[in-house]
């Protein structure tokens, strides 16, 4: 990933109860305008007010995520939890499989 001191990257876990839900993402230039993808059209929001309200649904959900190391070891545990999945899911198919052709 590109080093930018003006961009923060972290991950919110997953098993923290949601408050708030999103529906799309958006991006926060300064306190002048918010930029938002929804399903059907994509938005631009000028209105002080609102660029506030978006101010502080990202601010809820940046001081929950976790950053750096802690970002890096959520992400590994969820590689590692998906390969055991995957493996016993395999494993699971293969016995049934292997059953009816035994029978």
């Amino acid at each position: 990933m590109i080093d930018d001191p003006g961009l923060a990257r972290g991950i919110d876990k997953m098993y923290v109860e949601l408050e708030r839900l999103t529906f799309c993402g958006f991006w926060i230039f300064d306190d002048r305008e918010v930029q938002l993808e929804t399903y059907p059209a994509a938005a631009s929001i000028t209105w002080p007010r609102e660029i506030a309200m978006y101010a502080r649904i990202f601010e809820h959900y940046s001081s929950r995520a976790v950053y750096g190391q802690q970002a890096r070891d959520l992400i590994g545990q969820a590689i590692a939890d998906h390969a055991e999945d995957s493996i016993l899911s395999n494993s699971g198919n293969f016995a049934d499989q292997m059953g009816h052709i035994l029978a």
